[in-house]
């Protein structure tokens, strides 16, 4: 079963360029990073093809009163 997470923002581009985010990670002084990099980025926000599929079936939101209950 797929699962994702979201986030959110009203002031930021998930999108900017590349250019930006290195500038932005000099000015603050951002080093030594394992996983992340500016040219990362834009990538982070794409799917799998398997998770873009998922989306395209039929499914029902798990909310309080209709949980999802696993069975062995």
């Amino acid at each position: 079963m797929p699962w994702g997470f979201n986030l959110a923002t009203l002031t930021l581009d998930p999108l900017v360029d590349t250019t930006t985010l290195e500038e932005r990670q000099t000015a603050r002084q951002v080093t030594g990073l394992r996983y992340y990099s500016p040219h990362l980025h834009r990538a982070m926000f794409t799917l799998p093809v398997y998770l873009q599929k998922a989306l395209t079936e039929d499914g029902y939101v798990i909310e309080d009163n209709t949980p999802y209950v696993w069975e062995a």
